[in-house]
C-alpha cells in the first residue's frame, strides 16, 4: 500500500498550481497593453511643455507613494475585515478615482 503524507486539500491545490500561472498571464497580457502604459501617455499629454518635467516628477512620486499605502495597507486591512472587505475598500477607491477621471480629465484631442 501506498501511503501520502499529503492531505486531501493539499493534493486538491497541487492539481490547480497551473491555474494560478494561467491566471497570472492572462492579466499580465491584458495589463500591459491597456492600463499598464495608459497613466504614463495620459501624463505625457496632459501638462504644458514648460512645466511638464517637474508635474510628471510629481505625479510619478505620488503614483509610488500610493502603490507603498495600498501595500503597506493591505495585509492589516485583510487580517482585521477579511479579504472580501480588503478588495472592497480598494474597489471603493478605484471607482471614486475613475469618477474623478471621468469627470476632471480635460480632453487632449485636437
Amino acid at each position: 500500500a501506498v501511503v501520502s503524507t499529503q492531505s486531501t486539500g493539499e493534493q486538491h491545490g497541487r492539481n490547480l498550481t497551473w491555474l494560478t500561472v494561467i491566471g497570472l498571464s492572462v492579466y499580465v497580457a491584458g495589463f500591459a497593453p491597456g492600463m499598464g502604459p495608459l497613466p504614463w501617455a495620459i501624463n505625457s499629454e496632459i501638462y504644458p511643455m514648460w512645466s511638464r518635467s517637474v508635474a510628471v516628477s510629481i505625479t510619478t512620486t505620488t503614483n509610488w507613494i500610493f502603490n507603498s499605502v495600498v501595500s503597506l495597507t493591505f495585509l492589516s486591512i485583510a487580517t482585521a475585515l477579511g479579504t472580501y472587505h480588503a478588495f472592497f475598500i480598494y474597489l471603493v477607491a478605484c471607482f471614486a478615482a475613475f469618477l474623478y477621471l471621468f469627470l476632471f480629465l480635460p480632453e487632449t484631442r485636437g
